[in-house]
């Protein structure tokens, strides 16, 4: 039976220091979209309760520190990077001409960045999460057999 090894205190402390602001900001971005779409679905747009039901998804598993969180997270993170580039896109197609108000563009501008943060860090930082987790403390002893 192999014995886990912890991991070395350098990287417990980069670890630490970078999920000290990643999962609190994917909780706070994930918390004001999840409202957003709250209000949608009390004026009564039924299509908010799949970004409803994707963003619970992603609270749950984070929370409880799944091993399959990342790929929620990721999911989630590629519907947002081609949301705001899909909009991008539109606005290059008409030769510039916008469409939308400046405050939904510079939302959708924030969305797609922020998915391009969350996409390019969920695997580092939320299946290193899991696996501290699942890993034995040091105070522990295997018993030769």
């Amino acid at each position: 039976m192999e014995v886990l090894e912890p991991p070395s205190r350098g990287v417990m402390v980069m670890q630490s220091k970078f999920e000290t602001y990643y999962v609190p900001a994917l909780y706070s971005t994930v918390g004001i979209l999840l409202a957003l779409n709250l209000l949608g679905l009390m004026s009564g747009i039924w299509i908010t309760l799949l970004p409803i039901a994707i963003q619970i998804s992603i609270i749950f598993s984070v929370y409880t520190r799944k091993t399959w969180a990342y790929l929620v997270v990721r999911a989630w993170s590629a519907i947002c990077i081609f949301s705001g580039a899909a909009l991008w896109l539109a606005v290059l197609l008409r030769g510039g001409e916008f469409s939308h108000s400046a405050g939904y563009m510079v939302s959708q501008t924030l969305v797609l960045l922020l998915g391009v943060l969350f996409f390019k860090s969920a695997k580092a930082v939320l299946s290193e999460r899991a696996h501290m987790d699942a890993a034995p403390s040091r105070d522990m002893h295997q018993e030769e057999i």
